[in-house]
């Protein structure tokens, strides 16, 4: 920062539901800068509210992992990992998860596996969208706090999957309606193309001589 010059940030934070009413919350931050002090500052607050503790809320969180390191166009044992979490402090009611698989990355509903079994109890789907393999998991049970759930996707990696290949996953809640979001970025490595052309030098006659390129 130059002379003058501020800087601020606003964190949004969740009081969840198990922290009991009346409750102080001490917050810390620090700023570190080359060759100077740090300086602290420090903010309190107190729970609560007049209608009660706040209730308890679900709280939907993904991942996406792609296996091998780098997808290899043509090869076998390739494949994706969704891991659904509840880290909130109430079961969510239900949810949809759609995943639409980058061009040139297939899969087929029956290569797909979940655990535990009821993950995607109320039906799970492989919908062709613009030629692009899209998923979609629908659980219509609770999904308890602290509950993990796994999608294992095997998939298909063909030459016109795009080098690095950018895959977005969503899910949302009835329960817990904001959702969540995971990206994950997979490098593509495509076979060598190899093509050779030949041509030869004007036209030649009988006896001459002829170059070819």
């Amino acid at each position: 920062l130059n002379p003058g010059e501020t800087f601020s940030a606003v964190i949004q934070s969740t009081v969840r539901g198990t922290v009991t009413s009346g409750t102080s919350v001490i917050n810390t931050a620090v700023a570190i800068g080359n060759n100077i002090s740090p300086t602290y500052v420090t903010d309190t607050f107190v729970t609560g509210t007049p209608g009660g503790e706040d209730p308890d809320v679900a709280d939907l969180v993904l991942t996406k992992t792609h296996n091998p390191s780098t997808f290899v166009a043509g090869a076998s044992g390739q494949s994706y990992t969704i891991t659904i979490y509840n880290i909130g402090d109430a079961a969510n009611a239900s949810y949809v998860l759609v995943d639409t698989l980058p061009q040139g990355i297939t899969t087929t509903a029956g290569a797909i596996t979940v655990s535990p079994s009821a993950t995607c109890n109320a039906g799970l789907v492989v919908n062709t969208v613009s030629g692009r393999s899209e998923i979609v998991c629908t659980r219509s049970i609770p999904m308890n706090p602290g509950a993990v759930y796994t999608i294992t996707v095997p998939v298909t990696v063909d030459s016109t999957a795009v080098d690095p290949s950018v895959n977005v996953v969503t899910i949302i809640g009835t329960t817990d309606t904001v959702g969540s979001i995971a990206v994950d970025t997979a490098p593509v490595q495509k076979p060598a193309d190899l093509s050779i052309a030949k041509t030869a030098s004007g036209t030649v006659v009988v006896g001459g001589n002829v170059t070819y390129t």
